[in-house]
């Protein structure tokens, strides 16, 4: 698949060469321009207009500046992030991969304790003045011997001395005919005395660069990066980043291969073979690795690569079969799926023949809310008509927030929030809520929605402790609206039915109650969502600060014997009888109506959803009577 969307990106790039930059993310920092030819004076007449600085809050000092290092800094920074890609080995301590620029941690050299003060730790993370200058002085050695390193793309696969140098021969003619631009600076000697004079800025000038920072700091702080920049042409970065990229762009040059007037080797990023990990290697094929490619198109991948990494980790990214990374088409055959972890390596891929967005989706809910004026809970009838407002509402209701990111690959820890059986259910129904919410397929939810939903509600009250369950029963709407979205009945109801028949009980009941009169229960529907709210009523009367499962949980697992279930709930009543006055009409005739009442069938699924009903809806016995309001 990134074969596949390298190459729909190389298209891309020819069409429009802003893409890549444009997404291109600068870290946090300060970044700073200087002119090497002119003297620490002269850069300071006019520092102030040619420095910025980077934060998380997009908050910058000289905005202008913003897209001129982004250009720069694309060009001057180390493959995929990789210490491993760095100049500087192995100290790891200068950032940068070209001579036109200076990165360092701003940590490693801009510290406010002494040496005497310091652990043996810290000391190792730092560099002196002194230190500093030899240090810069080595980064440039390193350079100058790390140009070579660009001929050693070449496959040199002779053994015998003759046959080597032949082949070296025509290394050398390979480089002239395809790479004339990049042998010609190797020789450069303009380049090396520019890459000299750029040391020698440094080294003199250190001391006052560190004095300028630390003041800045002051003025406008920054933290993690120090980049520094060095007036040449762009033409000039553009080479050097070339110098430096194409050595190191394939994994080990051990399996490049010449094929015509390309080098094709085995790319860096999401592939390694080396001496570590040599059990990688195909040990039942030929060819030892699973693709080469050629350097414009690793080249490409590293880019792609990164443009994947700033539209964001861990989630699910989905890009159309048809269109070359545009968004604005709703007539797509199909998307690539793909997910990236905190390296930027793809975890999960796959290519879905549809675009979800062709799957329309219409859950209706009931939104439980509080009304501050009133001072009441409110349920208000409600659509979720977005797949990323249904992806936050089961992870808020079912999951209690714990499921960001790609469910297929989150790594599902137990916490206080995330019970062993929430986990197992999970793990369970992650493939399920994966095709829903991210391909738009129900097949594989349809059949367990209505299980694993009341599982997910009956965990969710043993583990509740408190006296408030508007988030349990927001929870239960929402499973009530995936059954009717997937058509999957309680018993002969739809989901939507069933939020009707609560209201319609409520109603019924509340009115009858209002009157303070004995009454008769009219069905057996009734019945059980009267058990629910009774249960309710009763175990929130208890004198502890938060209420338990253990007080409402007997009444619940005996409803499939109503005789056992009426002598709960009396035990329950008798418990706290002395906090329930003989004028509370409302309770009192409820209670003789229910212990009244023997139900006409078996007990089928819909009485025992109301039964759950009535326990989380609103209750009616802390509502007031007409004559009272």
């Amino acid at each position: 698949m990134i074969v596949d969307l390298t190459k729909k990106f190389l298209a891309a790039v020819e069409e429009d060469k802003s893409i890549i930059l444009d997404q291109y993310k600068l870290k946090e920092g300060i970044y700073l321009l200087l002119d090497y030819r002119q003297t620490w004076e002269q850069n300071l007449s006019n520092i102030i207009e040619r420095f910025t600085i980077i934060d998380k809050d997009d908050t910058y000092v000289n905005k202008s500046l913003k897209e001129k290092f982004r250009e720069l800094d694309y060009y001057s920074s180390v493959l995929f992030d990789d210490s491993n890609k760095m100049i500087d080995l192995p100290a790891r301590k200068i950032h940068s991969s070209t001579p036109l620029a200076f990165f360092m941690k701003e940590q490693t050299f801009l510290f406010s304790k002494s040496e005497e003060e310091m652990t043996n730790a810290e000391l190792k993370k730092v560099l002196f003045p002194e230190q500093l200058k030899e240090h810069i002085k080595q980064f440039y050695e390193k350079i100058d011997t790390s140009d070579e390193k660009f001929l050693d793309l070449y496959p040199i696969t002779a053994r015998m001395k003759k046959d080597k140098e032949i082949q070296l021969l025509k290394r050398d003619q390979f480089f002239s005919e395809n790479y004339p631009q990049l042998v010609s600076a190797i020789t450069n000697k303009e380049r090396k005395a520019r890459n000299c004079q750029i040391k020698d800025f440094l080294i003199t000038n250190i001391d006052h660069l560190m004095k300028w920072l630390k003041d800045i700091k002051q003025k406008h702080p920054y933290k993690n990066y120090v980049k520094i920049f060095f007036e040449a042409p762009l033409e000039d970065y553009q080479l050097e980043n070339q110098l430096y990229l194409i050595p190191r762009i394939f994994t080990v040059n051990q399996f490049s291969a010449i094929d015509g007037s390309n080098i094709v080797g085995l790319p860096s990023g999401d592939i390694t073979v080396n001496s570590k990990k040599p059990f990688l290697k195909l040990k039942t094929m030929q060819a030892e690795v699973p693709l080469r490619i050629s350097v414009n198109e690793a080249i490409a991948r590293k880019d792609l690569y990164k443009w994947l990494e700033s539209q964001g980790k861990f989630k699910v990214q989905m890009y159309p079969y048809n269109k070359l990374f545009k968004f604005n088409d709703d007539d797509k055959e199909g998307m690539y799926h793909l997910t990236l972890d905190a390296d930027t390596s793809v975890v999960y891929f796959e290519n879905v023949p549809f675009n979800p967005a062709q799957q329309k989706i219409n859950i209706p809910i009931k939104m439980v809310e509080y009304n501050k004026e009133e001072k009441e809970y409110k349920e208000l009838d409600y659509n979720i008509t977005d797949r990323e407002e249904l992806y936050h509402y089961i992870n808020r209701c079912f999951f209690k927030k714990q499921m960001n990111g790609n469910w297929l690959t989150k790594e599902v820890e137990v916490n206080d929030f995330m019970t062993p059986t929430l986990q197992s259910i999970f793990l369970q129904s992650r493939q399920a809520w994966f095709d829903l919410l991210n391909k738009g397929t129900v097949l594989t939810l349809k059949p367990m929605v209505n299980r694993m939903t009341w599982q997910i509600i009956n965990e969710l009250l043993m583990q509740f402790e408190g006296n408030n369950m508007k988030a349990i029963l927001q929870s239960y709407y929402l499973r009530l609206g995936l059954l009717d979205f997937l058509n999957e009945k309680i018993g002969d109801m739809k989901g939507k039915d069933v939020m009707d028949q609560l209201s319609e009980l409520y109603n019924v009941t509340n009115e009858v109650l209002d009157n303070k009169e004995l009454f008769k229960i009219q069905s057996d529907n009734q019945f059980y969502y009267l058990v629910g709210q009774l249960t309710y009523y009763l175990a929130s009367q208890s004198e502890s600060a938060n209420m338990t499962h253990d007080l409402y949980n007997p009444v619940l697992l005996a409803f499939e014997k109503v005789d056992k279930m009426k002598e709960r709930l009396e035990e329950l009543r008798s418990l706290y009888s002395y906090r329930i006055y003989h004028s509370n009409y409302r309770f009192n005739y409820s209670f003789a109506a229910v212990m009244g009442y023997q139900p006409s069938t078996k007990v089928s699924p819909i009485n025992k959803e109301l039964l759950l009903a009535g326990l989380l809806s609103e209750n009616l016995f802390f509502k007031k009577n007409k004559e009272e309001k």
